[in-house]
């Protein structure tokens, strides 16, 4: 069964969102070639995501509310960008390099907010570099669909 509505998309405080609202056939949605689950840089954006979350758990950011939201949203905007930037029926489609595009901007973003958190003393030298490691393993991740996307552009062309 699926839902009713649009597409919505804009920008929230510096990171591009797009929540999709539109009708889905499930079954359809679960047979698509390109399942975000199946993607190394949707898992390891999860991954980030997760070790975000539980950092944020463990010290004295839950005090710092609005550093708070805005790193989650951040980590959770960058995995459904890197989703739907895979998920649409046509993935050479100029909306799926949109979507790649937001979540290298959700890196950047990300990278901005963790370099603030080690400024502040919330975030180790030594777990800023691990986090840094692993945002630029997923930025050359997305790099090589975007670059992939724009070939089979070429080809059709």
């Amino acid at each position: 069964m699926g839902y009713g509505g649009g597409v919505e998309s804009g920008m929230r405080n510096g990171v591009g969102i797009a929540i999709s609202v539109g009708r889905v056939n499930m079954e359809t949605a679960r047979n698509r070639k390109i399942r975000s689950d199946n993607l190394d840089c949707w898992r390891h954006a999860r991954d980030l995501t997760v070790h975000i979350h539980r950092l944020i758990s463990e010290n004295h950011l839950k005090k710092d509310s609005e550093l708070k939201e805005a790193l989650t949203k951040t980590t959770v905007y960058l995995m459904s960008h890197i989703a739907m930037g895979n998920g649409n029926a046509t993935p050479e489609s100029l909306e799926s390099l949109k979507h790649l595009d937001l979540a290298l901007e959700c890196l950047a973003v990300l990278r901005t907010y963790l370099g603030i958190l080690r400024e502040l003393g919330y975030l180790s030298e030594g777990d800023f570099l691990d986090f840094e490691d692993q945002s630029i393993h997923i930025e050359a991740l997305i790099d090589d669909q975007i670059k992939n996307l724009r070939k089979k552009q070429k080809r059709k062309r």
